[in-house]
């Protein structure tokens, strides 16, 4: 249900068809499943998280990175210190890689080509910008996404937008200053 919520992001073509069919029903894609893992022939799977650090996609990952004939297309970012980052690291050449303790541990061959395609379900800065502009905010805190594009962002956010923007650290505290007391009721 999120495109109806965010048709307003969309282009003009597809906020023009939508009155006449939903652009987002797919007829030829349903769950996947896993019996279909061990299965000759080809397939092609959308499968999260794409980082590979769990999941159905470490699972199938696991089966299929060892023959040379399959492909994995890593869609966007890939956090560093995440598999997915480690396997984009190395060009798309074979590798040998130790999985996590959490994966069962191990070698894990790496033989199946590895593209990466930048793509990204998350709002771009045009989408952001639009959405601050909607909801109107005294303050804005950009929480995912690479320290230099946040910080491009939190400078246009500032100087567009006359507004106080944050990006912490993954684990820090933020302080925004209220400029009255804001009552908080604790269970």
């Amino acid at each position: 249900w999120y495109y109806k919520m965010f048709i307003s992001w969309t282009n003009q073509k597809i906020k023009d068809t939508f009155v006449k069919r939903n652009v987002f029903d797919f007829q030829h894609i349903r769950p996947f499943d896993r019996a279909l893992i061990d299965n000759p022939g080809p397939m092609v799977l959308f499968a999260t998280p794409g980082m590979l650090h769990g999941g159905l996609s470490m699972e199938v990952f696991k089966k299929w990175a060892p023959g040379a004939q399959n492909l994995v297309i890593m869609p966007g970012y890939c956090v560093a210190g995440t598999l997915g980052h480690q396997v984009l690291s190395n060009g798309g050449k074979p590798q040998v890689i130790d999985l996590p303790a959490a994966e069962g541990g191990g070698k894990l061959h790496i033989r199946c080509k590895v593209k990466h395609l930048s793509f990204s379900a998350h709002a771009d800065a045009k989408g952001i910008m639009t959405l601050i502009k909607q909801v109107d905010p005294a303050n804005v805190m950009l929480v995912h996404g690479e320290k230099k594009k946040m910080e491009a962002l939190q400078v246009r956010i500032q100087k567009e937008l006359n507004l106080p923007c944050y990006f912490p650290a993954n684990g820090s505290t933020c302080y925004i200053p209220t400029p009255h007391p804001v009552p908080v009721a604790l269970p």
